[in-house]
């Protein structure tokens, strides 16, 4: 079975040994609602690790104006979601002992969500409101902003930033991987409100979603959960220009 660098990094940073365990049973499995996942069972823990990578919209497709956008988003759908503000929202998720983590990577925007087996059906409610039905009332965009001008100050502190920007310019020179994760001070000024709520819109959707879920669960309970709280993702997302090559 071939396994997307996504689902290989999740599988190891579990702390599965995939070279070892030659036992290991990685399953594929499809939904009713179409949804693919790959599973692994473990009762070792009452715990689930689910990972989604909604491929193709990771910050090396960003407009050069809008740079940061993708990075800024991650902090911007944390600010409430559904009928919940960033309070509830951040309550329900504490209440629970659900952990729902957002990365901006080159290529992909991850989802990364743990939890208690018990509280599964939970977590994926949370997870579908959050890719779904983000809030970014103007309060919450404004706190999501106020933290990436602070984010900004730190960065700018810290050599191992500074390095690492200038050393992916002099390597990919115009290429879009030259392109930083975080943008800068500028563009992030340039991003409005519009503008999260279209890249969720643009990028969430069922045909470039990967989903990888390990742990005590089942993959008929987990493939209830998805067709249930993610079906009305949107079916396509917006056409993108494929990255090249050189």
């Amino acid at each position: 079975m071939k396994i997307s660098k996504f689902v290989f990094l999740f599988f190891f940073c579990l702390g599965f040994n995939l070279q070892a365990s030659s036992n290991l049973n990685i399953e594929k499995v499809t939904t009713k609602k179409g949804f693919k996942f790959l599973f692994v069972e473990n009762r070792d823990l009452p715990k689930v690790s689910l990972n989604i990578s909604f491929k193709d919209a990771g910050y090396a497709y960003e407009n050069a104006d809008k740079q940061g956008l993708t990075w800024f988003t991650s902090l911007a759908i944390q600010e409430g979601a559904g009928k919940s503000d960033a309070k509830d929202f951040a309550k329900r998720l504490e209440g629970k002992g659900i952990s729902l983590n957002f990365i901006a990577d080159l290529e992909a925007f991850r989802v990364l969500l743990n939890t208690l087996s018990e509280n599964l059906e939970d977590a994926v409610s949370l997870l579908g409101d959050v890719i779904m039905y983000p809030k970014v009332d103007h309060e919450g965009f404004n706190r999501a902003l106020e933290k990436a001008k602070v984010n900004f100050n730190n960065l700018e502190k810290n050599p191992y930033f500074v390095a690492e920007k200038k050393m992916s310019m002099l390597l990919f020179k115009k290429h879009p991987y030259s392109k930083s994760e975080y943008g800068t001070l500028d563009t992030i000024m340039n991003i409005t409100r519009d503008d999260v709520l279209a890249y969720v819109k643009r990028n969430f959707a069922k045909d470039n979603i990967v989903i990888s879920v390990v742990g005590c669960t089942t993959k008929e309970e987990v493939s209830t959960l998805l067709d249930k709280y993610l079906s009305k993702l949107p079916l396509k997302r917006s056409k993108v220009e494929k990255i090249p090559i050189k």
